[in-house]
């Protein structure tokens, strides 16, 4: 019984929130996509491997193979999942995210050193 508790608990602590990644800048001779960044509270190295999504709904679109550019203007680039999905866009459509969120005091910079002596 605590055992199942403990993994319930475990699994309410993962949330997950949609937020807007950017505007799709261009769709590139290779497939990818590239969206400018608008959204500055995310760590740009956490995004490499997130998946991107076309609308709020979740239609699936590709994930995020790069991040380029300079800290004031930074770009994702995004490999589809398949080339239907590429009709579908157009340069200044929205792309979205879903990022994991932390609890709270649990991140790792929040970690104290216990020393013995």
């Amino acid at each position: 019984m605590e055992k199942e508790y403990r993994k319930d608990r475990a699994k309410s602590r993962k949330r997950t929130r949609i937020i807007t990644l950017g505007k799709v800048h261009t769709v590139v001779g290779t497939g990818h996509i590239v969206v400018s960044i608008e959204e500055r509270k995310i760590a740009l190295r956490r995004l490499i491997g997130t998946r991107a999504y076309k609308s709020e709904n979740k239609s699936e679109l590709g994930f995020v193979v790069d991040v380029i550019g300079n800290i004031e203007k930074p770009y994702a680039i995004i490999k589809p999942y398949s080339r239907d999905s590429l009709d579908s866009i157009r340069p200044g459509d929205q792309v979205y995210i879903v990022i994991k969120e932390r609890p709270r005091g649990h991140s790792k910079s929040s970690k104290k050193i216990h020393r013995r002596g």
